[in-house]
């Protein structure tokens, strides 16, 4: 093989056997990088969505073997690891890979212990590593029409900016050690040419300088310093900074006395045996970070999610090593960082975890996730945005909590819960989490303690002031050494660069004062610089703080100062800036522009004029088109309060219906290729959707039984003006893809308490209503049932859709009528009653017909298709798929096609014709896995090992079923994962392997009757009389295999196997003697069999 470099540290650079190489893409190059800077095998979904972001799925997966074409083209097929879901650099061919060798290096310098460094040897590696760092990561490349690439990027050249930064300070340190002081003065030089900022690099070039007999030029580095953090941040440096410069000026004119000693002057520097102390982190830089706060989602050591700084941390130097302290602890696995609102609680522990992030998280191998809470309020909705941040689904019947918990169980994680307050009552949630864990730890932010066992407290206050015995006129280096003054300074000068905080110093230590150090206060006082002197925002301040004082005696002392500044920045509005913001409010979670000029009646130039009065935020998301705007949870319900009930009411009103079109919008996607987008945007502005649909059922429940709740509030809808026809129309609007949103994330018992929820707050109408209710709650009690239906619960899926069915028959036919069909038939179907199930797919077909919903028919076509085909009506059974495929196609549903021709595929599988069976699983495969539709991977490929397996391929066979099953494990989808498992052990069977092929049998038994899969069950137990009659107990396999054959459930191939097994073992045991075995008959409770069974194959 012709040796491959790839150069990423600088421009990129690609040589193959020592020439470059030119691809004529630059996404081949963006590839090359990426999969060259991210050693291991990516998903190809996930790099398609990397470099093809603005494209569908669909072209973003064939641009991306396209590209893989012309790299294989250049480079050869050797260097790339490919298969169909994956793909990889080939490392054990030994690419060089320029920042592979640098954080090589850099990896194994730390972990060295001290007392085996050889410096020599340790100072040339690095030296070496350094070399390798041409310029910052990709300098000059990019991508302008892929964004997540380009994001990536950025995160990258950051954190390997901050990797060289650290291998800097440590070479500085081990020339230190080794006693070069001029070469420890380089290293510390050119790290400051990365963070001119870092004071504790600045002394200690400084205390360098002059032990190496530069006194002046120590004296130039410090009146540099000086310079650069009067017109960069306009403070003064450090006191030890200040002192050590004053040192250093006495050692200057001592040295030039007349009667000073020959003999040199005592060195600063540390003793050649003493390392300094290794320098913190350094914060990211201004020019280094964007201006809006943003998202790690790739790291190339380990998985995280953590906001990465907009701008520079202010203070806390005790409360982070406390907190670091406290996190490092092995005891210690909650703690809470407590304190009022707007205290900082959040940017602490961003930045403590950005620190961990950027040093490695040796104690959290297996990653770092931020979970922000401001707008849950239930502990089922804790549960899923733990979840969401750590990308895991929830899939299968099991509750997600215990999924979530057996997830995490083993994993060494920190959450960050942001804003857990709200959830203070169910917060006990916490110490089950961690009962149910051995290595998770949890960093939370409350404005109160959790009052848990576990919880370790870390309280935090206002950002340091100067006290009231500091005179007006104090030195500014002494002021300007306080964090809250630094930190008024630094936000004021981003927003005012020509704002020099030294004139106004008095005013600002009072600013500060008034707020009593509090960062939320401090910020937005800084926000009024360009249009209020400091003294003009005292003098606003100090009025206001008396008002609230004697006006608002419930609000606690400690938040006295903030809604002062509140109240300030609200009466510096204009009348229609303070009426749109006080309607902005009704917002949960952000918003975008339409909804906020719809809803509030926001212009764009309201908007622009909010945002520069810092009463909002505006922040730029990668997935989403166009700006979104947030509101401090602390402003919200400020502004929130300004409204009368009856604006509050309307409002919501039209909050609630602008949401309920903003769903039915995006039902005309259904079952079509643009599904995927429309769930992605749902779930952009789920708390929107939420907080719209909870208003609905409220102010619906309230105009039902106004009784119910005689003192209600107008946030809950108990005050709404709208009518009964009126709410009930726009609940109507928003089910479906509301339940959609919740079937396709898997959160399927989330979405059916959801509905269970809304049928009981609205249910048993007084009579005049039920007419006009009674469709809504038919169509809720379906939308219950579709999700119950995906937790196998089948049989309280047909009690709901029959409690339904009354309501829908009183218009004509309608989706919602055919779709409670449908999910009545497939319910009967996975049951095992084909018999039953027929007539009501037949309904349900002719009345998707009469609908004129050709999507839908889909639906009823499949199912029907199914049960003919279980039955073995094969050729009734295919003009139905034929349909149901060719419909999809004409709409191009790929889903459809893809399982429709999965499904033609077992039709022909079931008549012997393998051939033909294999060409449609094959097709089918191809097509989910471009799709990305995991289950439908899973089905064709247990599907293909089916037919591997009838033709005697049992190798392969195993090897399909075995990848199917890790997909519907991981998925949590159990009726497949049963299939799998009754698969893989006839497989083993077959192989003449009996024992590998019990257990298998015997878990897919129990997942099957716990999910009343009465034919998967069969198969089981058909399989259980086969190892029965190898081990010789003919008797009991006798009854197995009689009972299997007669079921009317049984599938076709399964009831053949069992006869051929019965009639086998009857000619043994003779007709007599076979007839008394018969204990079990096709009448029994098949849960009762198989319990049997199940204790005759208990160990002993």
């Amino acid at each position: 093989m012709k040796p491959l470099r790839i150069n990423v540290l600088g421009p990129p650079q690609i040589e193959l056997d020592k020439q470059p190489v030119r691809f004529g893409s630059r996404k081949a190059v963006a590839l090359l990088a990426y999969l060259a800077t991210m050693p291991g095998r990516h998903p190809r979904a996930e790099l398609a969505l990397l470099l093809w972001s603005e494209s569908d799925r669909k072209r973003a997966l064939g641009a991306l073997r396209y590209t893989l074409s012309k790299i294989k083209a250049v480079l050869g097929p050797d260097w790339l690891t490919v298969d169909a879901h994956t793909l990889g650099l080939a490392w054990e061919h030994g690419p060089e890979v320029d920042v592979s060798r640098f954080r090589d290096v850099l990896r194994a310098v730390d972990t060295t212990p001290r007392a085996q460094v050889h410096l020599p040897a340790q100072i040339a590696e690095l030296e070496a590593a350094l070399t390798l760092y041409r310029d910052d990561f990709l300098t000059g490349f990019v991508l302008r029409d892929a964004v997540n690439f380009e994001e990536w990027h950025f995160f990258q050249a950051e954190t390997l900016r901050q990797e060289l930064a650290g291998a800097l300070s440590h070479l500085m340190q081990l020339h230190v050690r080794r006693g070069d002081g001029a070469a420890a003065i380089q290293a510390g030089l050119r790290l400051l040419q990365l963070d001119p900022l870092r004071e504790d690099i600045q002394r200690e070039v400084m205390r360098l300088q002059a032990a190496s007999g530069q006194v002046a030029a120590a004296l130039r580095q410090y009146a540099r310093l000086v310079d650069l953090l009067d017109r960069e941040l306009g403070v003064a440096p450090s006191s030890g900074t200040v002192a050590l410069a004053a040192q250093l000026r006495r050692e200057a004119t001592a040295s030039t006395a007349p009667a000073a000693s020959t003999a040199p002057a005592a060195s600063t520097a540390p003793a050649a045996s003493t390392a300094p102390a290794a320098p913190a982190a350094p914060a990211a830089s201004a020019a280094a970070v964007a201006t809006t706060p943003q998202t790690l989602t790739d790291s190339p050591l380990r998985p995280h999610k953590v906001p990465v700084p907009a701008t520079g941390f202010v203070g806390r130097e005790t409360e982070v090593a406390e907190l670091r302290a406290l996190l490092a602890a092995p005891d210690c696995r909650l703690v809470s960082v407590i304190g009022p609102g707007g205290m900082g609680k959040t940017r602490l522990v961003q930045h403590v975890a950005y620190q961990l992030l950027q040093e490695g998280m040796s104690n959290f191998a297996d990653g770092l996730f931020f979970v922000s809470l401001a707008a849950v309020t239930q502990a089922d909705l804790l549960i899923a945005a733990i979840a969401d941040a750590l990308g895991f689904t929830f899939a299968g019947t099991k509750q997600p909590q215990e999924q979530l918990f057996g997830y995490l169980h083993t994993k060494e994680v920190l959450l960050v819960l942001d804003n857990l307050e709200q959830l203070i009552p169910v917060a006990a949630i916490l110490s089950t989490l961690l009962a149910n864990t051995t290595s998770l730890k949890l960093l939370v932010t409350s404005r109160e303690r959790l009052n848990l066992y576990e919880e370790w407290l870390l309280e935090v206050n206002g950002l340091a002031l100067p006290d009231m015995t500091l005179a007006p006129d104090a030195a500014p280096h002494r002021v300007g050494a306080y964090s809250a003054i630094q930190l008024f300074s630094q936000r004021a000068r981003r927003i005012n660069p020509r704002f020099h905080p030294h004139t106004a110093l008095a005013d600002i230590v009072q600013i500060c004062r008034l707020v009593d150090g509090m960062p939320l206060g401090i910020e937005l006082a800084a926000g009024w610089i360009r249009t209020l002197s400091c003294r003009e925002i005292v003098e606003q301040i100090q009025r206001n703080l008396d008002f609230l004082v004697t006006e608002t005696q419930d609000v606690p002392a400690r938040h006295r100062s903030v809604r002062a500044v509140f109240r300030h920045s609200w009466l510096r509005l204009s009348d229609d800036e303070r009426e749109v913001f006080a309607r902005l409010t009704v917002f949960r979670g952000g918003f975008d522009r339409d909804a906020a000029a719809a809803i509030a009646g926001a212009s764009q130039l309201v908007l622009a004029r909010l945002v520069d009065k810092t009463m909002l935020q505006r922040t730029a998301n990668a997935h989403l088109i166009g700006d979104r705007y947030l509101i401090h949870e602390l402003l919200r319900q400020f502004g929130w309060l300004e409204l009368s009930p009856a604006q509050r009411c309307a409002v919501q009103a039209a909050h609630s219906a602008y949401y309920a079109a903003f769903l039915q919008a995006r039902e005309a996607t259904q079952q079509r290729a643009g599904e995927a987008e429309a769930i992605q945007q749902i779930g952009a502005e789920m708390d929107n959707v939420a907080a719209a649909w909870r208003w609905l059922i409220h102010a619906l429940k309230a105009a039902l039984h106004p009784a119910a709740d005689p003192s209600g509030s107008a946030d809950e809808g108990s005050q709404c003006t709208l009518d009964v026809p009126t709410l009930v129309a726009l609940l109507i609007q928003a089910a479906p893809m509301l339940a959609c949103f919740f079937l396709r994330r898997s959160r399927f018992r989330e979405g059916a308490q959801l509905f269970a929820d809304a049928i009981l707050a609205i249910d048993a109408p007084e009579e005049a209503d039920a007419v006009v209710v009674a469709p809504l709650l038919a169509r809720l009690r379906v939308c219950q049932a579709e999700h119950l239906f995906n937790l196998s619960e089948f049989p309280e899926v047909i009690v709901l859709v029959e409690q339904a069915l009354p309501g829908l028959r009183q218009s004509p036919p309608t989706r919602v009528l055919a779709q409670g069909l449908w999910l009545i038939g497939l319910a009967r179907m996975r049951m095992g009653d084909y018999d039953g199930a027929k007539p009501v797919l037949l309904e349900s077909l002719a009345t998707f017909k009469s609908a004129g919903d050709v999507a839908a028919q889909t639906l009823a076509l499949n199912a029907l298709g199914i049960v003919l085909s279980n039955q073995g009506l094969f050729d009734q059974a295919r003009p139905y798929y034929e349909e149901f495929l060719a419909i999809s196609r004409t709409m191009g549903y790929v889903r459809g096609v893809a399982n429709a021709l999965n499904n033609l595929g077992s039709n022909y599988a079931r008549t012997g014709d393998y051939d033909q069976a294999r060409s449609f699983y094959d097709q089918s495969h191809q097509l989910s896995v471009e799709s990305g539709e995991n289950l439908m991977i899973a089905v064709t490929l247990s599907n293909l090992g089916s037919v591997e397996r009838a033709l005697a391929h049992h190798a392969r066979a195993r090897q399909y079923y075995a990848e199917s099953l890790a997909i519907t494990r991981a998925i949590g989808e159990r009726r497949w994962t049963a299939a799998n498992l009754n698969g893989l052990s006839l497989t083993l069977l077959e192989m003449d392997a009996p024992d590998g092929a019990e257990p298998l049998v015997l878990e897919a038994l129990q997942i099957a009757v716990e999910i009343h899969s009465n034919p998967d069950a069969l198969d089981a137990l058909a399989i259980l009389g086969a190892i029965l009659s190898r081990r010789g107990e003919s008797g009991a396999a006798y009854q197995l295999a009689h009972l299997v054959a007669a079921h009317p459930m049984t599938l076709t191939q399964a009831r053949q196997r069992s006869q051929v097994l019965a009639d086998q073992l009857s000619a043994t045991l003779g007709d007599a003697t076979a007839e008394e075995q018969s204990d079990f008959a096709p009448t029994d409770d098949l849960a009762l069999v198989a319990a049997r069974i199940l204790r005759l194959f208990a160990p002993a």
